[in-house]
């Protein structure tokens, strides 16, 4: 939804259907901001609350030791290739580690579609499975967060977000109007953030 800066938004946050929370992203030119903000509604306990930014990560108390990661993530993909298998939806799996340090089990199979779901939900489901199993206990000092793609479904994803991102915030400087995004979930909110972080003219 698009919105007047001057509405007033009911809570900003929105339960999805993992039972986790998602939360409108918020694009305004930094003139407009200057300028004053819209009044909101005030919030009880915490009425002088600053604009919602994605949480910092937490910083390693040590580096990624890099075989353990590959010997786990080889592990992960054993596991989920199994998974598949018994759902009657074969497909092959490989990992990697990304630019962050984190696993990346990359999926080829013929059943793309079914396996990533609506909106991918599907594909969530199985990474929250994945990393119930992998990243908890003594694994989380070897890895932060195993990330699972299917058919470089992600990749097109956040190209989407991007682009989408870039578009609003296009309109933001020409109508001087700031513009809410869809609810989005933490990473969807995390990749909004770095299209826009290097743009001067508008924040989020």
């Amino acid at each position: 939804r698009v919105h007047h800066p001057s509405d007033r938004p009911q809570g900003g946050r929105y339960r999805d259907q993992r039972g986790g929370y998602r939360r409108q992203d918020r694009i305004e030119s930094r003139g407009q901001r200057d300028g004053g903000r819209p009044q909101r509604q005030p919030r009880r306990n915490n009425q002088n609350q600053p604009p919602s930014r994605p949480k910092p990560r937490k910083e390693r108390t040590q580096p990624i030791d890099r075989e353990a990661a590959e010997t786990l993530g080889k592990s992960a993909a054993a596991l989920l290739e199994e998974i598949l298998t018994k759902m009657d939806m074969p497909g092959q799996v490989s990992s990697s580690l990304n630019q962050d340090d984190n696993i990346v089990l990359d999926v080829a199979t013929e059943h793309g579609g079914m396996l990533i779901g609506r909106k991918g939900k599907n594909l969530e489901s199985l990474q929250f499975l994945i990393n119930r199993i992998f990243v908890s206990g003594d694994e989380k000092d070897t890895i932060d967060h195993i990330l699972i793609d299917i058919e470089g479904y992600r990749k097109r994803h956040r190209e989407q977000l991007e682009n989408i991102a870039r578009a609003m915030a296009e309109k933001v400087k020409t109508n001087s109007r700031a513009l809410r995004l869809k609810p989005l979930d933490p990473q969807e909110r995390r990749i909004v953030h770095l299209a826009l972080e290097s743009d001067p003219d508008v924040r989020t």
